[in-house]
């Protein structure tokens, strides 16, 4: 498939996943209630740590499954995925003793505002359980990605989605209690992950994970690779996990509600975005093994662009109708989010637009010093989050996480970044930044005026209300890009067009005439691409 078609299967998947996610967190919130809610996302944010386990396999996955698939190397995929999938087989025994012990130690980490302690220990073993099916599975749906089967893998994630949805609300409706929550976790986990593992075997028929396939060559060629990317997912956990746990400890399990509720928000955002990355990840890949590196710096310098309008587009939409929305989306109340949500908005217009270039240097095995940059960040996002817990509350742990973001960033990886793929300041500028500009203004301009009309706060006047500003600012950056198009091709024929030469002075000759062979014919045809049927796979 296309990147454009990866993209576009992604965003679908998302949408429905935004859809749910809205309806959910506010049935979820109701028939919990504030306190029960609290303790869920507390609860599921130490388990979350789970993702730990990893260790930075993931890409590893994707990256090596896109090469060896590329050159149809079946011995090499099944050694490097058997050998995975053997680690993470040593890691969901490690899952299931770390819910063990969180289980047993559940007294003693929170009073859990009141819920009962066998409950929360339940939640904690199936969690557990959750993490070691969802470990051994993430082989196969690497697998996908790697091969850039992204609609296969999307329509997984819908199918779970949607099965979600009706075993949250039965099972709530009837028994409103934690232990439904985390059975729907495990249940979806299964789902998915047949999907993935069926899909897997039917695409790639060599497909073969045993024990005898497990090498330590293997183990060798993705070392560097994964030692490093597990740092930087470390580094991602610390960041987006800790903040919750860091208010749950300090403040209590319901104190994380409305910064959940804003990081939610954010997520939902961001979501669309890493999908943006992830499509690039392995079609970087494919363009520095192939030398085209000039394809490869546009290719990020576009989607850096496309995230950032996107995203900066939100950031404008939040300041506008950000209390309107939660007002809107959980009922009165809920209003201490709105200046959460803004400062988590400008962190999230920083990172995502570089998350694609970071996502590129995955791809061509960049990935020591963008890891060690995600290192520092993380540990100053936590002691920054402890001081300005104690001294600001929930917003402290806010600005905790925007003040590292921007340093490190937009002062060490951007440069880097620059450095690294060969973008000049003038590209950014040119490709990332400027066309953004005029869509981004008109955008603003939507809201400027519809705040000036009286619309009542219901879904119907927000959903026109996002639909018309979108339309705006995506229609404008469209049409914007037709023109440039249009006008650079043009730019190209007349260039291309020969010199003309009038009749009366040409010299028409009388047969055919050999064309002459020069050394910058030579040069023209020795740029030509060449297509190796072995080694390119149109999948």
């Amino acid at each position: 498939m296309t990147v454009r078609r990866n993209i576009l299967a992604s965003w679908l998947s998302h949408a429905i996943t935004l859809v749910v996610g809205l309806f959910l967190v506010r049935y979820v919130k109701d028939n919990l209630g504030d306190r029960g809610y609290g303790a869920w996302i507390f609860v599921s944010s130490i388990a979350g740590y789970s993702g730990l386990l990893y260790m930075g396999f993931g890409a590893a996955v994707c990256r090596f499954s896109s090469i060896h698939y590329t050159k149809q190397d079946w011995p090499a995929l099944n050694r490097t995925l058997s050998s995975i999938a053997a680690v993470y087989g040593i890691n969901s025994f490690i899952a299931l003793t770390g819910a063990a012990i969180a289980a047993a130690a559940a007294p003693w980490i929170s009073n859990w505002d009141g819920q009962s302690i066998t409950e929360v220990r339940q939640v904690f073993l199936l969690l557990g359980l959750n993490a070691a099916l969802g470990l051994w599975g993430s082989v196969f749906s690497g697998l996908l990605i790697g091969i850039q089967r992204f609609d296969i893998h999307r329509a997984a994630v819908i199918a779970a989605t949607l099965t979600r949805v009706v075993i949250v609300v039965v099972g709530l409706h009837y028994a409103p209690r934690l232990l439904v929550m985390a059975g729907a976790f495990l249940a979806i986990t299964v789902l998915e992950n047949t999907i993935y593992y069926v899909a897997a075997h039917r695409l790639v028929p060599s497909l073969h994970i045993a024990r005898k396939h497990v090498s330590w060559d293997a183990f060798r060629e993705c070392g560097g690779f994964t030692i490093f990317n597990a740092v930087r997912m470390v580094s991602e956990y610390l960041i987006y996990l800790t903040d919750t746990v860091v208010i749950g400890c300090v403040l209590g399990p319901a104190a994380t509600v409305p910064y959940y509720i804003a990081l939610r928000l954010c997520q939902m955002v961001q979501s669309p975005l890493e999908n943006i990355a992830e499509v690039i990840l392995p079609k970087t890949g494919e363009l520095e093994a192939s030398g085209r590196r000039d394809q490869l710096r546009r290719l990020v310098l576009l989607g850096s662009g496309v995230s950032l309008l996107l995203v900066a587009g939100f950031g404008i939409g939040v300041w506008y109708f950000g209390e309107r929305l939660l007002l809107t989306w959980l009922g009165p109340g809920n209003q201490s989010s709105a200046p959460i949500l803004m400062i988590l908005v400008l962190a999230s217009m920083i990172l995502m637009p570089l998350r694609v270039p970071k996502y590129a240097l995955m791809g061509i095995g960049k990935i020591r010093f963008p890891a060690t940059i995600d290192a520092a960040q993380a540990v100053a996002n936590l002691v920054l989050s402890l001081i300005l817990v104690r001294y600001w509350g929930v917003i402290g742990v806010a600005w905790g996480t925007l003040i590292p973001v921007a340093f490190c960033e937009l002062g060490v990886l951007l440069p880097y970044c620059c450095r690294t793929l060969g973008i000049r300041p003038a590209e950014i500028l040119r490709l990332t930044i400027l066309p953004q500009v005029m869509p981004l203004l008109a955008l603003w301009g939507f809201c400027e005026g519809v705040t000036r009309l009286d619309l009542p706060n219901n879904w119907l006047s927000l959903i026109g209300i996002a639909a018309g500003g979108g339309g705006v600012a995506i229609g404008l950056a469209w049409l914007q890009h037709r023109y440039l198009t249009n006008r650079d091709r043009s730019r190209d024929d007349v260039e291309l067009e020969p010199a003309s030469v009038p009749i009366s002075t040409a010299t028409v000759p009388s047969g055919p005439q050999p064309l002459p062979f020069t050394a910058d014919c030579a040069e023209e045809c020795d740029d030509e691409p060449v297509c190796d049927s072995k080694t390119l796979v149109t999948t």
